[in-house]
């Protein structure tokens, strides 16, 4: 920072006059009428840098001279300019609040996305404010709303660690990761939880963020209510913490169910195999027959496979008698037609010859 100061001490400094520091306090009082005058003047510039490392066109922004900030816009000033502390003037109305004056920076097509020094878009600045209204404005010309700085604070992180609950529930509602991470893993909820920021701790635990999160040493963000042992951080932690254990608890009953019926079909299709008839013993040898013929058969010595076999063969020769049956009836009843329309013809020729 000092560096820069320095910079601007051997590039600046050896030119400034009285004029510079009448610009300067006519800004400081916003006297529009002497600032008009003094800018006529050869060799002004709203935007020299005293050795402090600031101008007319930074404190008018700081200060927030709108109409001062208006009349070194019409004579034409780079917006880009940083102060010697690396800000712009656009940096400097929205960390001030000053909403008019960013209106009329933005207005002469200040880009949005410039950082700082330190790596802060004005969107920074104003959600560390909390400005909801500068907030809005600077989303509205697209300022990057996930951007980080040096330290890898997002605007979103920026103020949920300045509890603003307002900006957060804006920021969130407009796109900004509710989860992002800092240099050290820290989300914006374990920040807000640190700084026992209630409201901000119940915007986001209710916009999801999450808390089994933790940072680079491995702490989530109870651990870092801890720090704070603001009650009502503690009460928003519980009551999502537990909502969260009963979503889960419902996910898993609705699982289990969702599987029942194919558990079911599984254990249909894997259940007791239906019994086979056993094959017909094979056709007896002369050999098997002579032994056979020569063993006396006894009622103990028939097993039960043996009388399947039986009993088997029975109900063949059932069938096949039946069968002989339907297969004689058929061949009778075929005949008996066929009489049937001989007669029938027999008659129709008789008729015939008569008539």
């Amino acid at each position: 920072m000092k560096s820069l100061k320095a910079k601007f001490r051997k590039s600046d400094a050896h030119e400034w006059n009285k004029n510079d520091d009448r610009l300067l306090q006519a800004v400081e009082h916003g006297d529009t009428e002497k600032v008009a005058a003094l800018l006529g003047k050869k060799g002004i510039s709203p935007t020299k840098l005293d050795n402090e490392g600031k101008s007319a066109f930074h404190l008018a922004a700081t200060k927030g001279q709108v109409e001062c900030l208006g009349v070194m816009l019409t004579h034409g000033v780079d917006l880009t300019v940083p102060d010697g502390s690396g800000y712009n003037a656009l940096h400097l109305a929205s960390k001030n609040s000053h909403q008019e004056c960013v209106k009329k920076i933005l207005q002469y097509k200040c880009p949005v996305e410039c950082a700082d020094s330190n790596g802060k878009t004005a969107l920074h600045h104003a959600a560390g404010s909390g400005s909801i209204l500068i907030v809005q404005l600077l989303s509205e010309h697209k300022c990057p709303i996930n951007i980080k700085d040096t330290e890898g604070f997002t605007p979103l992180i920026q103020a949920a660690q300045s509890n603003h609950a307002e900006v957060c529930n804006y920021l969130t509602d407009q796109g900004a990761d509710i989860d992002a991470r800092d240099k050290n893993g820290r989300t914006a909820v374990m920040l807000a939880c640190e700084n026992g920021s209630g409201n901000a701790v119940e915007i986001l635990v209710k916009k999801g963020a999450n808390l089994k999160l933790v940072d680079a040493l491995g702490h989530d963000a109870l651990h870092y209510y801890k720090l704070s042992g603001n009650a009502d951080v503690l009460h928003f932690l519980q009551a999502k913490l537990k909502k969260d254990a009963e979503d889960s608890d419902m996910k898993s009953a609705q699982a289990s169910k969702q599987l029942d019926p194919t558990i079911k079909i599984y254990a249909d299709r894997s259940g007791t195999p239906k019994k086979r008839k056993a094959p017909p013993p094979p056709p007896p040898t002369s050999a098997t027959q002579s032994s056979q013929s020569s063993e006396a058969v006894t009622p103990d010595s028939l097993s039960p496979r043996s009388s399947e076999c039986e009993t088997s063969k029975v109900e063949e020769d059932s069938l096949q008698v039946i069968l002989q049956s339907n297969i004689q009836f058929y061949t009778i009843l075929k005949a008996k037609r066929k009489c049937w329309k001989i007669s029938a013809g027999l008659v129709a020729s008789v008729g015939r010859e008569k008539s």
